[in-house]
């Protein structure tokens, strides 16, 4: 244990002293622009947008020596000075010299089937080989939000989730192998588990709980990076290491927030639909059945980040909608050992669960996507 918890505090302080090798000199978002009918307006809201082209123009003698990158989830053409450069998807990096070389403003324009512009990213950024500060004077840093950054989070998050879960399991190892029996989380007959159901709040299952809103925040964090959407959410694009370790706390505290509340509207329907004898299998098996389904959609993203190929955005929004919807086999489940414990009909059971897992699920999404 004590060897593991030294390797693990030397890889992160290896980790977080790593440098880049790119610095973002311009965002253009500032400066986009929209068509409203015949006329050319400054997009000033994102909320504001119409149409499906945002146009913005780029200074040749100021970032001749810099790099374009546009960055949108779905297919989109590129317009250098009205003529169509090329289309891509995800990612498209050009040099600020082969767009024009003759001329002193080069206007571009982004066009996309039904162009979602919260999803749409425009910057400049100089490859550099030293330090920032190597930099001329002249240049302003513009949200400098590089991959390096995110990695080193990556890295040591995941360092410190495997050390969390290597203590819980050398002080809890029975309750942490309840946990993720699978037999026991899908079957529809309630099994005796003392351990874990009769006191939902003890040690062992609150310092899951933190394991799990650790695991989960993390996770989210992950895959809306690498998805590439939500770009108007700095939570989740953080410019330094320190600021993507206070996301990922927060992320973390609102979730294990969360988790109580639930507990407290899992009591007050369960006394509302008089299923009181149901209050601590209901909460502990939700846990459960969201602790194994996060776990294993995260050791999915890190076996992709770390497996040695640089995947599509898309295949990061894949999963992260697989984790939206995760909670409608959550809910299926549920219902099923709701039948199997209970005499009840149908109906009511059904309007139990759609006030417990449905409504608090939707505005949960309501309010954080919204």
């Amino acid at each position: 244990m004590r060897a593991l918890i030294i390797s693990v505090i030397i890889c992160i302080s290896h980790v977080a002293s790593g440098q880049v090798d790119t610095v973002s000199i311009k965002d253009f978002s500032n400066d986009w622009f929209f068509f409203d009918g015949n006329k050319s307006l400054p997009l000033v809201r994102k909320s504001d947008f119409k149409g499906n082209i945002i146009q913005f123009s780029v200074d040749y003698l100021s970032y001749k020596d810099a790099f374009v990158r546009i960055q949108y989830p779905f297919d989109f053409s590129l317009f250098v000075n009205n003529h169509l450069y090329g289309t891509s998807k995800g990612t498209l990096v050009v040099g600020i010299k082969e767009l024009a070389k003759d001329k002193s403003s080069i206007a571009l324009k982004v066009y996309a089937n039904e162009l979602n512009p919260y999803l749409l990213e425009s910057g400049a950024f100089k490859i550099v080989d030293k330090e920032v500060s190597t930099l001329s004077e002249d240049v302003v840093l513009v949200n400098p939000r590089t991959k390096s950054v995110f990695n080193n989070f990556y890295i040591i998050s995941a360092l410190i989730l495997l050390l969390y879960f290597v203590i819980l399991f050398s002080y809890y190892p029975r309750a942490i192998i309840e946990y993720f029996k699978i037999d026991r989380a899908i079957s529809a007959r309630e099994l005796d588990e003392n351990l874990l159901k009769s006191r939902p709040f003890t040690g062992v299952n609150v310092s899951v709980f933190m394991f799990l809103s650790l695991l989960l925040a993390q996770l989210i964090m992950a895959t809306v990076y690498m998805a590439d959407i939500f770009p108007e959410r700095s939570i989740f694009y953080p410019d330094t290491f320190l600021e993507s370790l206070w996301s990922w706390f927060k992320l973390t505290v609102l979730i294990f927030v969360i988790i109580h509340i639930k507990f407290l509207l899992l009591t007050l329907f369960t006394g509302l639909f008089n299923l009181q004898g149901f209050l601590n299998n209901h909460f502990l098996n939700t846990i459960r059945l969201t602790l194994m389904s996060t776990a294993l959609l995260s050791l999915i993203v890190a076996a992709l980040y770390f497996g040695g190929f640089q995947y599509h955005h898309s295949v990061y929004l894949s999963i992260y909608k697989v984790l939206l919807i995760g909670i409608v086999p959550i809910s299926l489940v549920i219902f099923i050992k709701l039948m199997a414990s209970v005499s009840f009909k149908n109906l009511h059971l059904f309007s139990y669960l759609c006030g417990t897992e449905l409504m608090p699920y939707v505005l949960i999404l309501s309010l954080g996507i919204n």
